[in-house]
């Protein structure tokens, strides 16, 4: 039979029956089912039996974290679980705003949105179903309005919403995988996956064995000591161990056993030796946690139990002796003393510095009473540093001129002390050749110079000064030692009589000093002594000579042992008188 086609827009009024010949009537609208007579799809037939109200899928719905939309101002610039609405007449869900009587559908548009027809203001809400077409997170899922008749006003009720399908959102998780729409477990080391289920897969190795009776241990993985029968795990006897039914006892040992590094673990450790030897040694000193002994250094655990026996962390109880903390450390927000003045209230064995000990003072000496380093407080007095030395970057004087800044008794020199005036004179001063004397003896004196008290050495002292003027003054009369002089006052040393002896040459003149010795001459050439006074020459032999202190005169001897006195009178006459 010929196909016949059904013009668009044209009503069959004949009672005649359209026959699809096992085919099927595709493209009908649900939107459009008003009468009982009207055809819809199947989805549509489904959903009313299960008292949904379908209605037309929107783009996307609202999240929580999108936040509240002000459907008063709209627009076209928002974005719905990632998807932007952009188009006007974009139907869309709300679910989450602030007002919950504004969720269910809208329309876009570049002001405000509306309501559509199929969810008009003032309509009930309750079974509205919708799908959801687009979106990062609820693409492909059905949502439908769960608040109940009665309270489901659009635009007065507040109205909730809650997701009733998720089609084609249906992911594999850990251990499966997803092909099309069947979903399968994923095979690893240990499981096989087949038709008829999941099983596990042990290795041959493993010593593990799997059958109907459940996993038990194969028998052949016994170790030395022990044996598997009828998948039960015996302990073999042995020496020093029996074995029973409930238990393994351990035999006496008959020497001392190292673990090494391993543990020995035991429901109770007990020991049976006699007091005085200790039970336990310990070597190291970490903490032991959850150790609870019956003594503690000797004393029963109810000793500490009662409160006047330890001291208590709230301080109520005080030492009843002293206390020594041996190395430990003592440390507390602040410590105070109550003792009297007069006894130190801490006394300390080190000298080392403590860092950051702030005292009230220090050797009884308030701040006040000390100077300080930042320069702050002043001297109220001398201070003197002892054999200390004071160290300073700078030492600066306000004193007047007039007055010395520093006082200095030692004369040792000074290394690398830069002055800014010496001896009055700026260091410029020196710094030209001209005004100072040079080691090299290039630059001469000009004006006379006084070394004062200090001594001036040389190898050889000279002198350029003419005859006439002495090159040397001197005030002192006292003899300068190993003082060799060329001349004594204009004569040789030629001229002298010398203290060992010898022979003069040339007239002795006295003039009106006499000579005296009380002595004896001797030595004079050939015993003879020649007189010349007033030119007129006397000669006489004589032996011996001396003065005679009673009477003026000289005395003489001659060779025959007579004596004489030599006087001049007063006209200058030599007379001789024999005694």
């Amino acid at each position: 039979m010929a196909t016949k086609h059904i013009a668009e827009g044209v009503t069959m009024t004949s009672a005649a029956e359209i026959k699809s010949n096992s085919g099927k009537i595709s493209g009908l609208s649900t939107a459009l089912v008003t009468l009982e007579g009207d055809a819809t799809t199947k989805g549509y037939v489904d959903s009313v039996a299960q008292g949904l109200d379908v209605k037309g899928s929107v783009k996307a719905s609202q999240i929580a974290t999108d936040g509240n939309i002000d459907v008063s101002t709209g627009g076209l610039a928002q974005t719905l679980d990632t998807i932007a609405i952009n188009s006007d007449g974009d139907r869309v869900l709300l679910k989450h705003q602030t007002n919950l009587a504004e969720n269910g559908l809208w329309v876009a548009h570049s002001g405000a949105w509306t309501r559509p027809a199929d969810f008009a203001t003032g309509g009930n809400a309750a079974g509205a179903f919708c799908f959801v077409e687009e979106g990062g997170t609820l693409a492909d899922t059905g949502w439908v309005c769960d608040t109940n008749s009665g309270s489901d006003v659009i635009d007065t009720n507040n109205l909730t919403f809650t997701q009733f399908s998720s089609a084609g959102i249906c992911t594999a998780g850990d251990g499966l995988t997803k092909s099309g729409n069947e979903i399968s477990a994923v095979a690893d080391d240990g499981i096989s996956v087949s038709a008829s289920g999941i099983k596990v897969a042990l290795p041959a190795t493993s010593g593990l064995v799997v059958d109907g009776t459940g996993l038990y241990v194969a028998d052949s993985i016994a170790g030395n000591g022990l044996t598997i029968g009828s998948k039960i795990l015996a302990v073999g006897q042995g020496s020093g161990i029996s074995v029973s039914a409930d238990a393994i006892a351990l035999g006496s040992l008959t020497a001392n056993w190292d673990a090494g590094s391993y543990q020995i673990r035991a429901e109770t450790f007990q020991s049976d030796i006699v007091t005085g030897t200790s039970p336990l040694i310990v070597a190291s000193t970490t903490l032991v946690s959850n150790l609870n002994v019956q003594y503690l250094n000797g004393q029963i655990g109810t000793y500490y139990a009662v409160a006047a026996n330890v001291l208590l962390k709230d301080g109520t109880v005080a030492l009843t002796a002293d206390w020594d903390a041996g190395s430990f450390e003592v440390k507390a927000q602040t410590f105070e003393s109550d003792v009297a003045t007069g006894t130190a209230p801490l006394i300390v064995a080190s000298t080392t510095v403590v860092t950051n000990f702030n005292a009230d003072t220090v050797d009884t000496k308030h701040s006040t009473d000390l100077v300080l380093v930042d320069g702050t407080q002043a001297l109220s007095a001398n201070w003197d540093a002892g054999s200390f030395k004071i160290t300073s970057a700078t030492f600066a004087s306000d004193i007047s001129t007039g007055t010395a800044p520093i006082t200095v008794v030692s004369t040792t020199l000074c290394t690398n002390l830069n002055a800014d005036l010496l001896d009055g004179q700026q260091g410029s001063y020196y710094a030209v050749s001209a005004n100072v004397l040079l080691k090299d003896g290039t630059v001469a004196l000009t004006a006379d110079w006084d070394a004062g008290s200090f001594t001036i050495t040389a190898l050889r002292f000279v002198s350029d000064q003419t005859t006439g003027t002495a090159p040397f003054t001197v005030a002192s009369t006292t003899v300068v030692s190993n003082l060799n002089a060329d001349q004594l006052d204009g004569y040789e040393a030629s001229a002298f009589l010398q203290l060992a002896g010898g022979t003069m040459a040339g007239t002795l003149n006295m003039g009106t000093n006499e000579i005296s010795n009380a002595g004896t001459i001797s030595t004079l050439s050939n015993g003879n002594l020649t007189l010349s006074p007033n030119g007129t020459g006397i000669t006489t032999t004589i032996k011996d000579i001396k003065i005679d202190a009673s009477s003026a005169g000289l005395i003489l001897k001659d060779t025959g042992g007579t004596s004489w006195r030599l006087q001049i009178t007063t006209d200058g006459v030599l007379t001789a008188t024999s005694l």
